[in-house]
């Protein structure tokens, strides 16, 4: 796992950032798009008295920050054709569920359906349980799940029944979605050393920011 500093973030500022550099560039559609503001300290606090855990610190300053975002667009001309998405859950469904209804029956089993179903074995089903979504990856069985042990996060990418571990911390992950616009397959790239070495090699990536402004910087010093 990279070893990355702690760094203090208003995502819900990067975000709407970001949208306001796409409607200012050329074209570039936006189908849709929403960015929600910070989570209330008395919604954490209804969360871990009802699930009876301390959610970890890292995980309420982000979402402290920005409670989730969603935004679809694509971009076409004779040279490029690209398309990214976010799909950044709130903190209410990553433990309760896709209603993000906070009960008792939706935090015992806020997955089911969605990660894992009857048909997948025990031992699979025992360990998807410990898994907790923080985006689904448009047009694919595919999740950014994590995973809380000892109040730490880690992530993984999770495609039906197998589970890869991705070398990055969740502040990290959010900053280069937001950051790449969620670019094309960059989530399948995350997975990969060489993404991680040298993240502008990627060549959606590289196409994106001939176009817009992408500041990747920060993966330089992992």
């Amino acid at each position: 796992m990279h070893m990355e500093k702690n760094r203090e973030i208003d995502f819900y500022a990067l975000a709407k950032s970001k949208i306001a550099k796409l409607k200012s560039t050329k074209g570039f559609e936006i189908y849709n798009y929403k960015i929600r503001k910070g989570i209330t300290e008395s919604k954490i606090e209804k969360m871990e008295k009802l699930m009876k855990m301390e959610i970890p610190k890292e995980m309420k300053k982000i979402y402290r920050s920005m409670n989730g975002c969603e935004l679809s667009w694509a971009y076409e001309d004779d040279e490029n054709n690209l398309y990214g998405f976010w799909d950044i859950w709130p903190l209410e469904k990553i433990f309760f569920g896709w209603d993000g209804k906070l009960t008792l029956a939706n935090f015992k089993n806020p997955f089911e359906d969605i990660l894992w179903n009857d048909h997948y074995e025990e031992k699979e089903i025992k360990e998807l349980k410990r898994h907790k979504v923080i985006e689904p990856v448009e047009g694919e069985s595919s999740h950014i799940t994590c995973k809380l042990k000892d109040n730490k996060i880690e992530l993984f990418f999770v495609e039906e029944d197998s589970i890869k571990p991705l070398p990055i911390k969740l502040n990290t992950y959010f900053q280069l979605i937001i950051e790449s616009l969620g670019v094309d397959e960059i989530r399948t790239q995350i997975r990969k050393k060489k993404f991680m070495k040298k993240p502008s090699s990627y060549k959606e990536l590289k196409m994106l920011s001939k176009l817009i402004d992408v500041d990747i910087s920060f993966l330089l010093h992992l």
